[in-house]
């Protein structure tokens, strides 16, 4: 039997190394994409092979792709300036919506908590994709939209408010009639009616505004 252990040792101090201690660990390196943000923390995004980890890191190069197209949105579109800085303050805030939810993703992928993964992917695309709709649609003449929002759940009533004050922990709602003018913004509308009450993120930015709400 061939003597295997003084083998080794032996190419050990060939190689300069007499102490095992001092052989560094191998640790595997991964491919990582960072989004920047104006009020948090860059977010770095590492794809490790995963199934959930591959997705994280194909919508944070869409956040980042979504960067160039609103840079030369920017750059190309003509009209009010007034109406145009209430566009681009609603498209960049849905873009650092879409980072928020892709960190919360992130965390949860770490964590494994499966439950709210999707939920998080669900938001993060929602909101990437509402900011492309916005640069792809024509600029409103006016700052004030006129909208058609209806839900799906039959005698009900809807109230909204701007996204900023609901998440600020605001309670003051105003009812909605179909038809009514809205500011250039994103904003909570909540449906109650029929035991069932849900809410929902709109961004308003074309005119007319036609949106069907329905429940998670």
């Amino acid at each position: 039997m061939p003597r295997i252990v003084p083998t080794l040792f032996a190419v050990l101090l060939a190689g300069g190394c007499s102490n095992t201690s001092q052989i560094e660990p191998v640790i595997p390196t991964y491919p990582k994409i960072t989004i920047e943000r104006d009020s948090a923390p860059p977010l770095v995004i590492e794809n490790n092979g995963s199934p959930n980890s591959q997705k994280l890191f194909f919508m944070a190069n869409e956040v980042i792709a979504l960067d160039e197209e609103i840079e030369q949105w920017r750059q190309r579109t003509q009209g009010d300036p007034a109406v145009l800085q209430l566009m681009v303050d609603t498209i960049s805030q849905n873009r650092a919506d879409a980072a928020a939810q892709l960190e919360a993703a992130w965390q949860a992928t770490n964590s494994r908590s499966w439950a709210s993964l999707s939920e998080h992917i669900e938001s993060a695309d929602k909101n990437i994709q509402s900011a492309r709709d916005a640069i792809d649609s024509d600029v409103p003449d006016s700052a004030y939209c006129r909208t058609q929002i209806s839900s799906v759940s039959e005698g009900s009533y809807m109230h909204y408010m701007p996204e900023g004050a609901f998440r600020a922990g605001e309670d003051d709602w105003t009812s909605y009639t179909p038809g009514s003018k809205i500011k250039i913004g994103n904003y909570r509308f909540r449906v109650s009616g029929m035991d069932q009450v849900f809410n929902e993120k709109i961004t308003i930015l074309q005119d007319p505004f036609i949106h069907v709400i329905q429940p998670l």
